[in-house]
C-alpha cells in the first residue's frame, strides 16, 4: 500500500481550520506514529510466538501475558479488555467468530494451539491507514496472518487470513506510543485507504506560525503534502531501523558471550548474561531455552556432587582441589562439618609435605628441592608406596636443573611415580608432556589415552577431557596423522552432544581445517564435503567467526562453487578479515584469471570465459578479469557486450591504456569511429608510446575520410618506432627487432591505404614497399600494392602482387576476387572466371556479394551467354544495394547479345529508374532502337548518352562491334555520331 495513502490533501485552504493545540499533529509526529503502529503489530507477532513456545515455564508465560496489557516496557495492548476476534479456531472467519478480551485470547492460544520450539506464527504484508480521530487518535494496520501448526482440538490446518488491528496513539512526554485496542477480521468493504475520520497533518511551518494568520492568509504550506509526509516516514524508518540494527547486534553479542560462559561451565555468570540478553529482546526464545538449561546445570551442583568430585580429586592426588570440593560440600550441608573435617586433616598434612618441596622450586632453589625430595623419600621409604608425589616433584625439579643428565633422571622419577600409582593423573600428564617435547609422540599419546580413560565422562569433568583430547589432536596432526586428529575432534563432539552441552564453534573450525588439509593432500571429495560441513557448523554456532567464513570460502573455491565461495569471502571481509587473507582471496581470483589467459592463448574461448567469469565472481573488482572477459567477447565479435566489460574494467582501474585501446577497437568494428578515436586518444594519453593506439586512431580517421589527420597519427607512430628499431638492432635484440618491424609494417600499410584512398597511387606504392621491406611475407601489403597497380591500370604488376598475396593465403576471398578483376581487365576471361568461381566457393558468408555479377560479365566477354544469363539471374534475386544501376545495364546488354531486345529494354529502363540519365543505360536503349532499325530514336539516346561526357572510349568501341550498325551506315547520322564521340568520350578505361 503506497505511503501516499497516509494523507488526503485538502485542496480548499479556505475551509481549513486548525484543531486545538493538544490535537495538532505535525508531519514528523505522523511519521513517528505510523512507524510505531507497524512495530507494535510486529511485537504482537513476537508475543504470539512466545505464547506458542514449547518450553515456556508457566510463571514466565503468565508474566509475559500480564506485561502485554499492563504498564511496562513490553506493553502491547491498551488494556486487557482490548477486543480480539477469535482466530484460534481455524474455522472462524469474518462474520463467524466471537470477541475475546486480550488476556483470554492469549490464554486460549496457549491451551488450544500446537506448540513448537521454533516460531510458527507469521504476520506479513503490513499496510498502514491514514491517521484518524474520533474520541481519540487512532490508526489501523492491515496484515495477513499465517499459523503453520494445527489447533489441538480439531487438528485442522490454518488458512492465511486477513486481519486488521486498531491502535490507539498517545503522547507520553516527548514520544508517541501506540497500543492495540482491537484486532478483527478484515472487511474488504472498509478499505485501509479510506479517508473517513482522517485528521489533517500540519507542516512544520504551521506549528511555528500564528494559526489565525495562516488561516486568514490561505497559506498553502500549512498542510503537509503527501510527498513531504512520505519522505518524513521514510526518513523516520531509516533512523529507527539503524537503531534496531544496533539493538540486534547488541543482542547477538550478548547471546554469544552467554554461550561462551555456558561452554566454560561458568553457569552462574551465564545465567546473568542470558537474563541480560532477554531484557534486550523479551520475546526471543533463545535466551529462555538457555536459561532452562542453565538452571538444570546449577541444580546438579549438590552436596553429593561436590563429595564425589572431592573423592575423585583425592584419588588423583589433587589434594588442594579435593579440599576445595569438600569445603563447597560443607556450604551445601553445614551439618556434615565433622565428617568432612576428618577428611580434610590428612589432606592438609599431604599439602604441607608437598608444599615444602614446591616452595623451594618456586623460589628457584632447585638443588634444595631435589635434596628435600631425597630426604622425604628416604624418610618414608617404608611407606613410599603412599607417596609417589615426591618422585613426581623430584622429576619436575630435575627438569629445571642445568644438569644434562637430569632429563633422564626426571623420566625415571615420572615412571616410578606412575609405577607406584597408575591413576596418578598429574604424573601421567607430565610424563606425556615430557615425551611429547622429546619427540616420542606415540608414548605421549599412550599416556594421554590412559589419562583420558581415568577421567569419567560428565559435565563437571568435560573441560579436563577437552584439554587432553586437544593435546592428542595436536600430536596426531603434527605427526601427519590427520585422520586420527579428525577422529579425536569427532570424539569430542560426540561427548559434548552426549552431555547436552553447547558445542564450541572453535572445535568445528579446527576440525574443518584438518579436513581441508587432508582434502587438499589426498584430493578427497569426502574430506572437502566434511570440511564444508564443519565450517558451516562453526558459523551456525558463532556467526562472527570470520575465519570460518574465510576457510569455508577456500573449500568451496576448491570445489568450484565460486558464487558460494565469494559470499563467504565477502562475509569474512565484512567482519574484518586481515590483509594477508584478503591478499589470498585476490590470489585465488588471479589463479582463475591466469587459467583464463592460458585458455585464451589456446583459443578455447568458452573455457577462457568461464575462468574470467569466475575470477570476477571471487573478486568483482578484478579489472584484469573484466578486461580479458571482454577480450573473449571481442573474439566472438560480440562487440557491444565487450564494450560493457571494458567500461567495467575502467571503472575499477582508470589508468588502463590496453582497455581503452581494445574498447576503441570494438567501437571501430561497430563503425562508431568518433567514439573509437576518443578511446585511442585516452590510450595514447596514458601511454605516449602506444603504437597500436596510434594505428587505431589513424584507421578511424581514414574511415571518416579525414586522411590528413589519419596520416599524422601514422607518422607519429613511425617517429616513435624507427629510433626504437635502431636501438634494438644495435643491441641485437632479435625478438624486439621482429616486433618493431611488424609494427612499422602495419603503420606503413595504414599510410599506403591513406594514399590509395586519396588516389595518390605512387605514394601508396612506396608505403606498401616499406611495409614489405619490414615484413617480407606481409600478404595484405602485397594485396593492397596489387590493387593500387590495378587502379593505375598496371595490370601485370597488379597480377604479380596479388598472386604473391595468394601464395600466403590462397583461400582469402578478397585476394582471389582482386586477381579475378585483374584478369578481367587483362581480358584473360577464362582466368577471371576460374578465380571468381573460387571466390564463390570460399566466401562462405557472402561478403563479396557481386561476384556472380562479375563472373557473369566474364562469361559475357567470353561470349558464353547462357552461363552469363544463369549468373545474372541468380544475382538478380539479391542485387547488392548501390549497384543496381550498373547491374541492370549489364543485364540489358546481355539480353541484346542474346537478341532479346524487349528484355533488354526492360533492364535498361530499370537501370534508369535507379539512376535517371545513366549514360550506359541510355546508350543501351540506343542499341535496342538500332536493332529495330529505328535510327532516329537510336540517335536521340546516343546523343543523350554522349553529351553526359561520362562514357568511356573502351565501352563504346567494344559495343560498336555488335550494335549501332544501322546508325553508323546512315551517312548523316554517322557523321553526327562521330562528331559527338570525338568531343565527348573519355579516354581512360573503365
Amino acid at each position: 500500500m503506497r505511503l501516499r495513502c497516509i494523507l488526503a490533501i485538502f485542496l480548499f485552504i479556505s475551509q481549513f481550520v486548525f484543531v486545538q493545540a493538544q490535537e495538532q499533529i505535525t508531519v514528523k509526529e505522523a511519521a513517528e506514529i505510523t512507524y510505531q503502529a507497524k512495530e507494535t503489530v510486529k511485537a504482537y507477532q513476537s508475543l504470539l510466538n512466545f505464547v506458542a513456545f514449547a518450553e515456556n515455564a508457566p510463571n514466565e508465560l503468565k508474566e509475559a501475558i500480564e506485561n502485554s496489557y499492563s504498564p511496562s516496557r513490553n506493553q502491547i495492548f491498551y488494556s486487557k479488555d482490548a477486543v480480539i476476534e477469535d482466530d484460534i479456531d481455524p474455522e472462524n472467519q469474518l462474520g463467524h467468530t466471537k470477541d475475546l478480551p486480550a488476556d483470554k485470547y492469549l490464554n486460549t492460544l496457549d491451551i488450544l494451539y500446537e506448540k513448537d520450539i521454533d516460531p510458527t506464527i507469521t504476520l506479513s504484508n503490513f499496510q498502514v491507514s491514514h491517521l484518524k480521530k474520533k474520541d481519540y487518535l487512532y490508526i489501523k494496520v492491515f496484515f495477513e496472518s499465517q499459523f503453520s501448526k494445527k489447533d489441538r482440538k480439531k487438528q485442522l490446518a490454518y488458512p492465511v487470513r486477513q486481519r486488521i488491528a486498531l491502535l490507539r496513539a498517545e503522547k507520553r512526554g516527548n514520544r508517541w506510543y501506540t497500543f492495540i485496542s482491537g484486532i478483527h477480521f478484515f472487511d474488504p468493504s472498509l478499505p485501509v485507504e479510506s479517508t473517513d475520520s482522517d485528521i489533517l497533518i500540519l507542516s512544520d511551518i504551521a506549528m511555528v506560525a500564528d494559526t489565525a494568520q495562516l488561516s486568514a492568509s490561505g497559506n498553502t504550506e500549512a498542510v503537509a503534502s503527501s510527498d513531504r509526509l512520505e519522505l518524513a516516514i521514510k526518513e523516520y524508518e531509516a533512523l529507527q531501523e539503524e537503531s534496531k540494527k544496533k539493538l540486534e547486534e547488541e543482542f547477538k553479542q550478548a547471546i554469544t558471550h552467554a554461550n561462551q560462559l555456558y561452554a566454560n561451565q561458568e553457569f552462574e555468570e551465564a545465567e546473568t548474561a542470558y537474563k541480560k540478553a532477554r531484557e534486550l529482546n523479551p520475546f526471543n526464545t533463545v535466551p529462555l531455552v538457555q536459561l532452562i538449561r542453565v538452571k538444570k546445570e546449577l541444580s546438579i551442583r549438590t552436596y553429593e556432587s561436590y563429595i564425589a568430585q572431592a573423592e575423585r580429586a583425592k584419588k588423583e592426588r589433587r589434594y588442594e582441589v579435593a579440599m576445595d570440593f569438600y569445603q563447597k560440600a560443607v556450604q551445601k550441608r553445614p551439618q556434615a562439618t565433622d565428617i568432612i573435617t576428618r577428611e580434610l586433616q590428612p589432606l592438609s598434612q599431604r599439602v604441607n609435605d608437598i608444599s615444602s618441596v614446591r616452595n623451594r622450586m618456586e623460589a628457584g632453589k632447585i638443588a634444595d628441592a631435589i635434596e628435600e625430595c631425597d630426604r622425604k623419600i628416604k624418610e618414608k621409604r617404608k611407606v613410599i608406596a603412599d607417596y609417589p608425589e615426591f618422585f613426581l616433584l623430584r622429576g619436575k625439579a630435575y627438569l629445571l636443573s642445568s644438569d644434562r643428565k637430569a632429563k633422564d633422571r626426571a623420566l625415571e622419577d615420572f615412571n616410578k611415580a606412575i609405577e607406584i600409582d597408575a591413576y596418578y593423573q598429574e604424573a601421567r600428564l607430565i610424563r606425556a608432556d615430557y615425551l611429547e617435547k622429546n619427540g616420542n609422540a606415540i608414548g605421549a599419546i599412550t599416556d594421554y589415552d590412559v589419562a583420558l580413560a581415568n577421567i569419567p565422562l560428565g559435565r563437571e569433568t568435560h573441560s579436563e577431557r577437552v584439554a587432553i583430547i586437544i593435546k592428542k589432536v595436536l600430536l596426531k596432526k603434527n605427526s601427519g596423522n590427520l585422520k586420527g586428529a579428525i577422529e579425536e575432534y569427532e570424539k569430542l563432539i560426540r561427548e559434548t552432544d552426549q552431555l547436552g552441552l553447547v558445542q564450541n564453534a572453535e572445535v568445528f573450525y579446527e576440525k574443518g581445517l584438518l579436513e581441508f588439509k587432508k582434502a587438499t593432500t589426498e584430493q578427497s571429495a569426502t574430506d572437502y564435503q566434511n570440511a564444508d560441513k564443519s565450517f558451516s557448523k562453526a558459523i551456525s554456532l558463532n556467526g562472527t567467526l570470520l575465519l570460518a567464513y574465510f576457510q569455508r570460502g577456500l573449500v568451496r573455491f576448491d570445489l568450484e562453487k565460486y558464487r558460494e565461495a565469494a559470499k563467504d569471502f565477502f562475509e569474512s571481509e565484512k567482519l574484518g578479515l586481515d590483509s594477508v587473507s584478503r591478499k589470498s582471496i585476490e590470489w585465488k581470483s588471479k589463479t582463475l584469471y591466469d587459467g583464463g589467459v592460458k585458455a585464451l592463448e589456446e583459443g578455447q574461448l568458452d573455457k577462457a570465459e568461464k575462468f574470467f567469469r569466475n575470477a570476477i565472481v571471487i573478486r568483482p573488482k578484478n579489472s584484469l578479469a573484466w578486461f580479458k572477459k571482454g577480450e573473449v567477447l571481442f573474439s566472438r565479435q560480440e562487440f557491444e557486450t565487450a564494450i560493457d566489460h571494458y567500461n567495467t574494467a575502467i571503472s575499477f582501474t582508470s589508468v588502463f591504456p590496453e582497455v581503452y585501446y581494445k574498447k576503441g577497437l570494438a567501437l571501430y568494428r561497430l563503425s562508431r569511429y568518433n567514439e573509437a578515436i576518443q578511446c585511442f586518444d585516452q590510450a595514447i594519453k596514458q601511454n605516449k608510446n602506444y603504437i597500436e593506439a596510434y594505428k587505431g586512431a589513424g584507421d578511424s580517421y581514414q574511415k571518416l575520410t579525414s586522411y590528413k589527420i589519419a596520416f599524422s597519427f601514422y607518422q607519429n607512430a613511425i617517429t616513435i618506432l624507427q629510433p626504437d628499431l635502431k636501438k634494438a638492432q644495435k643491441s641485437e635484440n632479435k625478438n624486439l627487432i621482429t616486433k618493431l618491424k611488424a609494427q612499422l609494417a602495419e603503420v606503413y600499410h595504414g599510410v599506403g591505404q591513406c594514399h590509395y584512398n586519396t588516389k595518390a597511387y605512387p605514394d601508396a606504392v612506396k608505403a606498401f614497399d616499406k611495409a614489405i621491406e619490414y615484413v617480407a611475407d606481409y600478404s595484405d601489403a602485397y594485396y593492397y600494392r596489387g590493387i593500387t597497380f590495378l587502379a593505375q591500370n598496371s595490370l601485370k604488376d597488379a597480377v604479380k602482387n596479388i598472386s604473391k598475396a595468394l601464395e600466403y593465403f590462397p583461400e582469402n576471398p578478397s585476394y582471389r576476387y582482386a586477381i579475378a578483376n585483374a584478369y578481367y581487365l587483362k581480358k584473360e576471361y577464362e582466368e577471371a572466371i576460374k578465380n571468381y568461381t573460387t571466390v564463390l566457393r570460399i566466401d562462405s558468408i557472402n561478403t563479396l556479394k557481386d561476384t556472380k555479377h562479375r563472373r557473369g560479365l566474364s562469361f559475357v566477354m567470353a561470349q558464353n551467354y547462357e552461363k552469363a544469363l544463369k549468373d545474372f539471374s541468380e544475382y538478380n534475386a539479391s542485387v547488392e544495394s548501390g549497384k543496381e544501376t550498373i547491374f541492370y545495364t549489364d543485364y540489358g546488354f546481355l539480353y541484346l547479345q542474346m537478341k532479346q531486345d524487349s528484355l533488354a529494354t526492360m533492364q535498361f529502363n530499370k537501370a534508369l529508374l535507379h539512376t535517371s540519365e545513366f549514360p550506359e543505360a541510355l546508350y543501351g536503349l540506343a542499341c535496342v532502337y538500332d536493332t529495330r532499325n529505328n535510327t532516329n530514336d537510336a540517335m536521340l539516346y546516343v546523343e543523350k548518352a554522349l553529351l553526359s561526357k561520362q562514357l568511356n572510349k573502351s565501352f563504346v568501341i567494344y559495343n560498336e562491334e555488335f550494335f549501332l550498325k544501322n546508325l553508323r551506315n546512315n551517312k548523316i547520322l554517322a557523321k553526327r555520331y562521330s562528331a559527338l564521340k570525338k568531343k565527348n568520350l573519355l579516354s581512360s578505361p573503365n
